[in-house]
């Protein structure tokens, strides 16, 4: 799915009965996997009829992969509370996604400047859940935003219902971060970091928020910006003063590998105009965050790029270990692409200059296994 559009149906009505027999004769699970990414409608067949359909195809994936994006952003009315429509969604902007929830942002056209967010998981069609509205002092204005699910809990919480949705943005003197946790269902109060003010120029510039352990990540100067979900109320993690590059967010960002562990993952152009990367790994070494380092772990050069031009890091999707990147006009082989930093395994996705250009990117990434047991667990009344 590449961009955010009418997630209720693809305007077949077709009854759920007669979708699952038409993919029961699909051959490649593949495009299994495309008709559920296509509406939430579709997906709910897909998931719902799992297990027929796995009687007549070879093993689905894992994980299911892809990205948002946006075109062109209008504004629509907003609900005040409970659920978002699809004509709410259709004008929205991606701003995070983990585990096969996505946040979006809703445009309002009677509440331009308030903060309007709302959770929703597109493979399985589940309903968007909205958030209370953050408006007049509360309001945050640019802000950098990431998300906590039931995976991320030791022991891990199996729940299609339990969120934590974290903030950071500036105030003129200082810098604050909020959350709003789905238990409660109400935003934390405000926290202010103990720390220095960030930079305006450098919050625009988070990107992605990494999730390990109930502890989300931003790269940030020459060091990394932490902050613990798992808490009633939002607290920064102190992190060791590092020696990482200070580059344009497309040109880094952090990953994790197989058994857990932060990564620092930075992308180059050679002389040659090949296209080169390098990924530190953050090796504890005693108690705390503050005893730790950033050892080189893999450099690396991906000859099937022999000129490239322009580069964008997208996105990092932590269960797969999957980089998603773009590169734009002046390259050879322009488009959007997948590759696995374990294996250098890589796969075009999409083709086109027009790639590199696309706004409030998000990949997105959600495990098979956990969407057909938490649809078990759905409820009629449930609303997420």
């Amino acid at each position: 799915m590449d961009e955010v559009g009418d997630l209720d149906s693809n305007g077949a009505t077709l009854p759920d009965d007669v979708l699952s027999a038409v993919f029961a004769r699909f051959s490649d699970k593949a495009d299994v996997v495309r008709c559920a990414s296509t509406c939430r409608a579709w997906g709910r067949v897909v998931t719902k009829e799992a297990v027929i359909l796995s009687h007549g195809l070879p093993p689905l994936p894992r994980l299911a992969l892809g990205f948002f994006h946006t075109k062109q952003l209008h504004r629509a009315p907003v609900p005040r509370r409970g659920r978002a429509s699809s004509r709410c969604i259709h004008h929205a902007r991606p701003v995070a996604s983990r585990i096969g929830r996505l946040i979006l942002e809703l445009r309002s056209e009677m509440h331009a400047n308030d903060l309007n967010l709302c959770v929703c998981n597109p493979m399985t069609g589940d309903t968007a859940a909205l958030l209370p509205r953050l408006s007049g002092d509360d309001r945050p204005g640019f802000y950098a935003c990431t998300l906590l699910c039931g995976d991320d809990l030791d022991p891990p919480r199996l729940s299609r219902s339990f969120f934590v949705v974290l903030i950071v943005y500036n105030r003129p003197t200082y810098t604050a971060l909020r959350s709003y946790s789905s238990d409660n269902g109400c935003w934390s109060r405000e926290v202010k970091r103990p720390g220095p003010r960030i930079k305006d120029a450098k919050l625009r510039k988070f990107g992605q928020g990494l999730v390990l352990r109930g502890v989300a990540y931003w790269p940030l100067m020459h060091t990394v910006f932490a902050v613990r979900l798992d808490t009633p109320e939002p607290i920064e993690v102190s992190m060791l003063l590092g020696d990482l590059s200070d580059q344009t967010q497309k040109y880094r960002l952090l990953g994790a590998t197989p058994d857990g562990k932060l990564t620092f993952i930075r992308v180059g152009v050679s002389r040659d105009r090949l296209l080169c990367m390098a990924i530190r790994v953050l090796e504890t070494t005693g108690d705390g965050m503050c005893s730790c380092r950033w050892e080189k772990k893999d450099v690396f050069v991906l000859t099937q790029f022999n000129h490239v031009s322009t580069i964008n890091l997208r996105w990092f999707c932590e269960k797969s270990g999957i980089l998603i990147f773009t590169l734009g006009n002046g390259s050879n082989n322009p488009g959007t692409f997948a590759l696995n930093v374990e294996t250098h395994q890589i796969e075009e996705v999409a083709s086109g200059v027009h790639c590199n250009s696309w706004k409030n990117f998000v990949g997105y990434e959600m495990d098979w296994r956990l969407g057909r047991a938490t649809q078990s667990l759905k409820r009629p009344d449930d609303p997420l």
